[in-house]
């Protein structure tokens, strides 16, 4: 987050960490197929922009 910024946690930003936590999980899992994995990794980054964790 910039600096000086202030960012009131909602719960829209809880909901976004715990399906971010549930990606993560289903991506360490070893039953899942490429295509699956390539979707997650997707669906992480999107997740990551949208809670300023990446600078994408």
């Amino acid at each position: 987050m910039p600096e000086g910024k202030k960012h009131i946690y909602t719960c829209s930003d809880y909901r976004l960490e715990r399906i971010l936590l549930a990606l993560k999980i289903r991506l360490s899992s070893n039953e899942i197929s490429e295509k699956e994995k390539q979707h997650i990794l997707s669906e992480i980054k999107k997740i990551e922009v949208a809670m300023e964790m990446e600078d994408y």
